[in-house]
């Protein structure tokens, strides 16, 4: 299994979230750099999403680092779920595995319906 890293903005915290990232097993760590280019602030994650493999994890700091949205994390979830990767958050600490995976998902689908 690889382990991705996924930082959402290279800035000030992204260095310490990278630190994080490799303290957690993370063989792997890419951040989006700072663009001026709308419709591309997601490039790094598109193309972590269109590499990762089946049994692969990506892992980010914070859930908010997935999107701007509910569902843009929901996105996020769906595309993994289909590669049959999995996400694993570091604080708090959830995955998109087992139990605690479903009622996350659950919780963000009641969110994003409303």
């Amino acid at each position: 299994m690889l382990r991705i890293g996924y930082v959402r903005l290279r800035d000030e915290q992204s260095a310490d979230d990278t630190v994080s990232l490799k303290a957690h097993g993370c063989h792997v760590v890419r951040a989006e750099e700072p663009t001026t280019v709308l419709g591309d602030e997601q490039a790094v994650l598109d193309s972590i999403l269109d590499f990762i493999r089946e049994g692969d994890q990506l892992v980010v700091a914070s859930l908010e680092h997935l999107g701007n949205s509910t569902r843009g994390v929901l996105d996020v979830l769906d595309r993994l779920e289909t590669r049959r990767a999995s996400l694993f958050v570091i604080k708090p600490e959830i995955a998109s595995t087992g139990e605690g995976g479903r009622a996350l998902k659950a919780a963000l689908q009641a969110v994003a319906a409303e």
